[in-house]
């Protein structure tokens, strides 16, 4: 089944060579997609996506299947989002230290942490953290999807003007 579903994914991936638009034009609004959902906007996401690859001028559809395939990694967001906030807290606090351990969360734990205030606190390490690991990941994705819209677009070029 995630052998199907990963073969699928990289098809839809490829299938982002065939919009029209300059390469670096797709390539820059799937590497703001993926930028993006490193961010915890559950639900406001693809709407931030849109505006800012609109403000950038990249491709729209490319942003949001970037943001989408971003999202599919929600198995492993648990423990992405601890990394973003461990590093956007340590960045944060003088003298620089990591947080405290978590603890194995309990009923009334988790209430806390549903809380607005506590959201409030604890979203600026998170969303620093977002930020920053976000760029490198952005960054390789762009370049990847460049190749891949390149040589996809070449090849498309090469078999609609047939050899004498």
């Amino acid at each position: 089944m995630s052998g199907h579903l990963a073969s699928r994914l990289l098809h839809s991936v490829q299938q982002l060579g065939a919009l029209r638009g300059t390469p670096q034009a797709i390539a820059w609004g799937f590497a703001v997609g993926i930028y993006v959902g490193f961010f915890p906007l559950v639900g406001l996401k693809t709407l931030l996506t849109l505006a800012v690859v609109s403000l950038l001028g990249g491709n729209r559809i490319a942003a949001v299947v970037g943001v989408t395939i971003h999202d599919l990694s929600l198995p492993v967001v648990p423990m992405l989002m601890r990394v973003e906030y461990d590093l956007g807290y340590w960045l944060l606090s003088h003298p620089h230290h990591f947080p405290e351990a978590l603890v194995h969360p309990s009923a009334e734990m988790l209430k806390h942490l549903m809380n607005w205030k506590t959201m409030l606190t604890s979203g600026s390490p998170l969303m620093l953290g977002a930020a920053l690991l976000g760029v490198p990941v952005a960054a390789v994705s762009y370049f990847a999807m460049l190749g891949m819209v390149k040589a996809r677009q070449s090849s498309g070029r090469a078999d609609s003007h047939p050899r004498r």
